[in-house]
């Protein structure tokens, strides 16, 4: 019996498979970031407030999603461990692995990602990106319909998913 795998599900599996490969070949495989909640009460406060500021504008709230969550704290995790803010996973060897890339890792249906880095509160996370155009148009994106948070010593990663 032969089974038949779509050329979508390939590319799919192709690319976790060369993301982990990145990610493990970072400093041998040892570069683990724990995706546990270290703050669940300034993620959940991220979460609450962005639905606040949806409903202010008619949207549906988003719901939790815990793939997405663990896919922000990865990145806020690994900003903080290696002292840059971009949204691409910047490698020690200088290569990069794009934001698709690693939320494919985790969740492989993505709709956007907001990061912010030294704001103090939860309250302060989300005013900066109100007040920025493109992060605000993802907090409002009508496909979205679900959002993982992750905070890490000052790092601050919202990923939007369908």
């Amino acid at each position: 019996m032969k089974t038949r795998i779509s050329h979508k599900l390939l590319s799919y599996l192709l690319l976790n498979a060369a993301t982990l490969s990145l990610l493990a070949a970072q400093t041998g495989g040892t570069d683990r970031i724990d995706v546990t909640s270290g703050h669940p009460q300034f993620e959940r406060a991220v979460f609450n407030l962005t639905n606040q500021a949806r409903r202010e504008q008619g949207l549906p709230a988003l719901q939790w999603s815990e793939s997405l969550a663990q896919a922000a704290r990865y990145h806020a995790g690994h900003m903080a461990k290696h002292r840059y803010f971009d949204h691409d996973t910047l490698l020690s060897d200088g290569r990069r692995i794009s934001t698709a890339q690693r939320i494919a890792h985790f969740d492989k249906n993505y709709s956007g990602e907001n990061i912010a880095w030294g704001q103090r509160t939860p309250q302060d996370a989300i005013k900066s990106w109100i007040n920025s155009p493109g992060h605000r148009a993802n907090m409002l994106k009508r496909d979205s319909t679900r959002l993982g948070v992750g905070y890490v010593r000052g790092y601050w990663v919202q990923v939007f998913g369908r």
